[in-house]
């Protein structure tokens, strides 16, 4: 079988630390043939590792016909562009969550995938941590009864000061973070969605996004409650799903 060939777009903590460290241990399934960023220097590991084509415009990239996948790990607020423009070039790609900052940029992400005839993926790594996994196959087992409430937790103290702590570019915890757990618990719950609430507050970010956060769901059957903090000096539980006969306790990914 042959190798899957990869351009990256975007080569920062996530360009570079997840997607291209990734596709380095899984070289016997894919090639990184293209690299892209306007800060070239970050580009020279990557090229001397792989012997990849580096460029200083995302453009360029798009334009290279060696390139078949590409990874759209920019800035949340060029989600919605870049991937258009990818599948506009004949790409298949994977963008970074979250999707795009509103409803309205998914949508015409959505639409048009379906006038290009093109194909794109978001990286929703978390739904298959081997935690979450193990989790939906013990409410599955139905040893918990029936499940009518799942709470999902996260607590730190950091305060971030880069591009996503600042609302133009897409930041807050919401879009950065809460999103993974959001994809987590529907996951879990088999997207069960009646009606949702949310809050967002800011309390020692940098910037001017939220770093608390919480999204209620409540579902036909269940009911989820996330809640982001990263104003906590304490860390809190991560999981709790109850059911009818007992309540389930994640505390570690470990």
């Amino acid at each position: 079988m042959r190798k899957l060939r990869v351009g990256i777009i975007g080569f920062g903590r996530s360009g570079k630390g997840i997607h291209g460290r990734a596709f380095l241990k899984l070289a016997d399934k894919y090639q990184i043939v293209a690299v892209s960023d306007s800060f070239l220097d970050r580009l020279k590991e990557i090229k001397e590792q792989t012997g990849c084509a580096i460029y200083d415009d995302y453009k360029k990239l798009l334009a290279d016909k060696n390139v078949e996948v590409v990874v759209n790990a920019t800035p949340s607020f060029q989600h919605k562009s870049v991937t258009i423009e990818a599948m506009e070039a004949g790409k298949f790609v994977t963008v970074e969550k979250p999707m795009g900052v509103n409803i309205q940029e998914a949508d015409e992400m959505i639409a048009a995938a379906k006038k290009l005839g093109g194909r794109f993926s978001v990286f929703q790594n978390y739904r298959y941590e081997d935690e979450l996994l193990k989790m939906k196959a013990i409410m599955e087992s139905g040893k918990l009864g029936e499940i009518y409430y799942i709470k999902r937790l996260q607590g730190s103290y950091q305060r971030r000061d880069d591009w996503q702590a600042i609302k133009k570019f897409g930041g807050g915890s919401m879009n950065n973070t809460i999103v993974h757990y959001l994809d987590q618990s529907l996951f879990l719950t088999g997207f069960d969605v009646k009606r949702t609430a949310s809050l967002a507050l800011n309390v020692v970010s940098a910037g001017d996004t939220e770093d608390f956060g919480k999204i209620l769901v409540v579902g036909n059957k269940i009911s989820i409650d996330i809640e982001l903090t990263s104003a906590s000096a304490y860390p809190l539980p991560r999981w709790f799903v109850f059911g009818k006969y007992g309540t389930l306790i994640s505390d570690s990914v470990g």
